[in-house]
């Protein structure tokens, strides 16, 4: 990747997105946290989708769906009843997804940076709603 496409990414996802890692402080660490939640969250709702689908509480395997979010690739994965239980442990331990805040040094974004300063000044919902559209189609 060349310098230039990487500033670009830089630009889109974290000045103008939700925020970044200032120096990548707290990056990998809030990267292995929200993969850890995701994976968890994955296998605990494919094993809630399998019970409501079937009707069956499983105390075997099951197979659950993942789809990649870049290329919309749907694949099947499986999982076994204590993969079930290691994954609610994990769920439980962490109780709400991480937040990137919570892992190092987090800046975050203009788009949130505006809509704190709307909310802060207790500007009407439906006009910080149409600021932030435009703003969202400005940058």
């Amino acid at each position: 990747m060349n310098i230039a496409s990487w500033l670009w990414d830089w630009a889109n996802d974290g000045l103008f997105g939700d925020g970044f890692h200032l120096f990548g402080i707290g990056a990998s660490a809030y990267g292995e946290a929200a993969e850890t939640y995701e994976n968890a969250a994955l296998i605990v709702d494919g094993y809630d989708a399998y019970v409501e689908e079937n009707g069956v509480v499983l105390a075997g395997d099951f197979a659950y769906e993942v789809t990649d979010d870049e290329t919309l690739e749907v694949t099947v994965e499986t999982a076994s009843y204590a993969d079930y239980g290691a994954a609610l442990e994990v769920m439980e331990q962490y109780v709400d997804e991480p937040a990137p805040a919570s892992y190092g040094v987090w800046v975050p974004g203009i788009p949130v940076l505006v809509g704190n300063v709307l909310e802060a000044a207790g500007v009407a919902d439906w006009l910080a709603g149409l600021i932030n559209e435009f703003q969202g189609s400005w940058l």
